[in-house]
């Protein structure tokens, strides 16, 4: 599922917000962070201030940022949601 058809299905679901979270703990906590230039993660922390990640756009970032770092823990959080991968 392309991010924002996962942000389509996602974002009226009470655990919307849970699921942000644990998408941001897979692009913060990885070790592939050399995939992730320094303007992404300016960017990142940009939208995590401003509450953008909730938003379509920061939404479809974050997930563009898990799945290139880490394609298994992204799919991971995506199943225990019991979203389809």
């Amino acid at each position: 599922m392309d991010p924002i058809g996962l942000y389509e299905a996602v974002r009226g679901r009470s655990d919307f917000g849970e699921l942000v979270e644990d998408l941001l703990d897979v692009a913060l906590t990885t070790y592939n962070h050399h995939l992730i230039d320094p303007g992404e993660g300016e960017r990142l922390a940009d939208l995590y201030e401003r509450g953008a990640l909730h938003d379509a756009d920061g939404f479809k970032f974050l997930c563009e940022l898990a799945m290139r770092t880490e394609p298994e823990k992204f799919r991971e959080v995506l199943r225990r949601r019991g979203l389809e991968v």
